[in-house]
């Protein structure tokens, strides 16, 4: 929410790729010693996997929530190619659907309300230019999935209508990590880690990677 320029538009969605690339190398000269496990959620979920597909093997571990590799099951190919054209032509306008509804968030009110009053928080569309960057970067990762080979657990609210479960399925049935874990939570929305069972996913998260990364290595002894 402090970034510079118009919020919530990206004409490149890999520079989220590389920004990202240049805080995990200074937590490694800060850390040398410890372990990296990549954790994405929505769309950091997709910036996850596509940090996974360049830079798998500086990781110990990847983990996903929600992942946006697929955010398009309800277009149409109208829809897609106006989009496309709009893209170019007009890449800060806001997508003609309502999109940014709280009420796809998460089936726990006090968390709904929060995020409606987070100022840090962008409430309005999303860019048509943002989007149809989401919507290649998603389509082009599900292409190179196999290439994936580190430990792996996929996960996603069973109820998501933002980001599509199925595009955690394919992560899922296509990487060819010889570790990986899928877990749809049921009756769970978008986000998984602010649902009123979030204990238990952030339990359940924790001891997965703590059965990959025992404890003295994360100490460096």
């Amino acid at each position: 929410g402090r970034s510079s320029g118009t919020r919530a538009l990206v004409m490149r969605f890999d520079d989220f790729v590389d920004d990202f690339r240049l805080l995990t190398e200074r937590a490694r000269r800060e850390h040398p010693s410890l372990p990296q496990v990549m954790i994405g959620h929505s769309m950091g979920g997709l910036i996850a996997v596509r940090y996974a597909l360049r830079y798998g093997d500086d990781l110990a571990a990847l983990v996903t929530s929600g992942p946006a590799l697929v955010i398009d099951e309800d277009l149409t190919d109208s829809q897609r190619r106006l989009g496309s054209i709009l893209a170019r032509i007009y890449p800060a306008g806001p997508l003609p659907r309502r999109d940014s509804d709280e009420d796809f968030l998460t089936t726990d009110p006090d968390v709904r309300t929060q995020f409606g009053l987070d100022p840090l928080t962008h409430h309005g569309r999303t860019r048509i230019r943002t989007a149809a960057e989401m919507l290649w970067a998603g389509e082009d990762a599900r292409k190179r999935l196999d290439r994936i080979r580190l430990p792996l657990l996929a996960m996603h609210g069973a109820n998501d209508t933002l980001t599509f479960p199925s595009g955690t399925r394919a992560l899922y049935e296509r990487a060819s990590s010889p570790d990986k874990t899928l877990k749809l939570w049921p009756g769970m929305k978008h986000e998984i880690f602010n649902e009123p069972g979030r204990r238990e996913v952030v339990t359940f998260m924790l001891d997965w990677i703590d059965a990959r990364i025992p404890a003295k290595d994360t100490a460096g002894k």
